[in-house]
């Protein structure tokens, strides 16, 4: 069983694989509100408002902060061209952690819905960020 399978039998039953063909049509989406700078990450830069958290726990508070509800669909989108995105509660997620950061080296949790996107670095960084309107 490999990582991904590992991550999608943890989701269960709140998971949802999306078509393979539609990864670039989700990411593309993601980084026309969160662009991607040349080193790979978020280009932290040039969005409104970003956190760097260092649990879960904290992510939530700081959601809590700036939204009535957070356990919204969220979009799981892996660095891996290969990997299709996946939907599940963000709550969910956040229960399976390890096993979803583990899948890719790095993970972005994007939630389209309330334009939110957490990005989980390889080097153990944690920040999240929304565009403050």
């Amino acid at each position: 069983m490999t990582l991904f399978d590992e991550c999608i039998e943890a989701l269960l039953p709140q998971v949802e694989v999306l078509p393979i063909s539609q990864r670039n049509e989700h990411t593309r989406l993601m980084t026309a509100e969160y662009p991607i700078s040349i080193n790979g990450r978020i280009d932290w830069g040039m969005v409104g408002f970003k956190q760097k958290v260092s649990s879960c726990n904290e992510i939530v508070d700081v959601l809590k902060e700036h939204f009535d509800t957070i356990n919204t669909d969220v979009l799981i989108i892996w660095d891996g061209a290969h990997l299709p995105v996946v939907k599940s509660k963000l709550t969910k997620i956040f229960e399976y952690i390890d096993d979803v950061t583990a899948v890719g080296f790095d993970t972005w949790l994007y939630c389209p819905e309330q334009n939110y996107v957490i990005e989980f670095y390889h080097e153990g960084e944690i920040t999240v960020g929304y565009e403050v309107l």
